[in-house]
């Protein structure tokens, strides 16, 4: 029976109760009031928004682009190599695989592995994961070392019976060995730098320009010159010369010994009448005479004065008639016994230019002294 039913046979057969009848409708409302549910549409809503918000967040993260690393040159690769294996106590193995780019889209890889009789079961399984660099940096460079992690157990002597013959992988080191082949035409390099370098400034001057000249001792009437042997002397320097040399003049420095100026000129040997020396050696010369700067002239000679001495060097010539020039190529007889100059470097044994010859025609003939020459078939005679 429903609570209307009771109601309503209450109404029907009992006596009519004003007073307590509103005193209970009274009651009956407060309690319905206390015991009204609350809507669940809002928690659902609320629920579901945050859900929503959720969601978007793991999107915009799963969109996110990823970094990349710089690991040196754009065509590095690196190789991350993770080995377990089941092997004897006594080897443990290691698998190593080397890979070395070949262009853009192709790798080379090569994998060294020594194998040996033996009556231990190895079991390997390696997974090898390769990153290449996408992006090159020319100013940054990283390295990364990986270790290579191997699990080692001993095996049974029944898997020993029937086991393969023992796969131990070597650790290999991929370098890049650059090699040269001997350049059979390349001589060696014999030349020594002098202890100190003038360099030659833009403003030149002669000694023989601030002395005026000594005529003194000039002989009245016509000169003579005196009639030179030059077989005999030909023969004396080819006897007092460690060699004998067709040489290039490659450069001249110009530099001082004990107060006195001296060119050092490296030469190339083209061919050898005599010595040691082999073509394409390459020697210093150390010959007297040459440039220094003004300044140091003017301390060696004292009765010697140049106005605005920074701006000039002074040619001091000795016993030189004629010069040399640079990328010119001459006979010299030469010696390597002078102690005066510096070691290892070699003297003309012949003052001044008088041992160097060049050749005019057929003849090669003395810098300082026209009337010594010879030919080439001459000197040949000699050797």
């Amino acid at each position: 029976m429903t609570y209307k039913d009771k109601k309503a046979l209450k109404e029907a057969f009992d006596f009519p109760e004003p007073d307590k009848k509103q005193e209970f409708m009274e009651e009956f409302a407060k309690l319905s009031r206390n015991t009204v549910k609350k809507p669940i549409l809002p928690v659902v809503m609320r629920l579901g928004a945050a859900a929503a918000m959720m969601g978007a967040i793991v999107l915009i993260f799963a969109n996110m682009p990823k970094d990349t690393a710089d690991f040196g040159n754009d065509n590095a690769i690196i190789t991350v190599t993770e080995t377990s294996s089941e092997a004897d106590a006594t080897a443990a193995p290691t698998a190593v695989t080397t890979t070395r780019p070949v262009s853009d889209n192709t790798a080379e890889t090569s994998e060294v592995t020594s194998t040996s009789a033996g009556t231990t079961k190895a079991v390997a399984s390696s997974e090898t994961v390769t990153s290449q660099r996408t992006a090159a940096s020319p100013q940054t460079t990283a390295v990364r070392t990986t270790a290579v992690h191997t699990t080692v157990r001993t095996t049974s002597s029944a898997e020993k019976n029937e086991s393969p013959p023992v796969t131990s992988a070597t650790t290999i080191v991929s370098e890049d060995i650059v090699t040269s082949e001997h350049n059979k035409d390349a001589g060696r390099d014999m030349r020594v730098l002098p202890d100190m370098i003038y360099p030659l400034r833009d403003k030149t001057i002669n000694e023989d320009q601030m002395y005026p000249p000594d005529n003194s001792d000039q002989q009245q009437g016509p000169s003579v010159s005196k009639p030179v042997d030059t077989d005999n002397m030909l023969r004396e320097m080819y006897k007092d010369s460690s060699a004998v040399i067709l040489a290039n003049v490659d450069e001249m420095l110009y530099t001082s010994i004990n107060g006195t100026a001296v060119t050092a000129e490296n030469l190339t040997v083209v061919s050898s009448f005599k010595g040691g020396l082999s073509p394409n050696d390459m020697i210093t010369v150390f010959f007297i005479g040459g440039y220094v700067p003004a300044e140091e002239y003017m301390k060696c000679h004292e009765h010697a004065y140049i106005d605005s001495p920074e701006e000039y060097s002074v040619y001091e010539k000795y016993m030189v008639r004629s010069r040399q020039e640079k990328e010119g190529q001459y006979i010299f007889f030469i010696r390597n016994d002078d102690e005066n100059i510096k070691e290892g470097a070699y003297s003309p044994v012949r003052s001044g230019n008088t041992a160097v010859f060049r050749k005019i025609y057929d003849n090669y003939v003395s810098l300082d002294d026209p009337r010594l020459f010879f030919t080439e078939a001459q000197l040949n005679e000699l050797g």
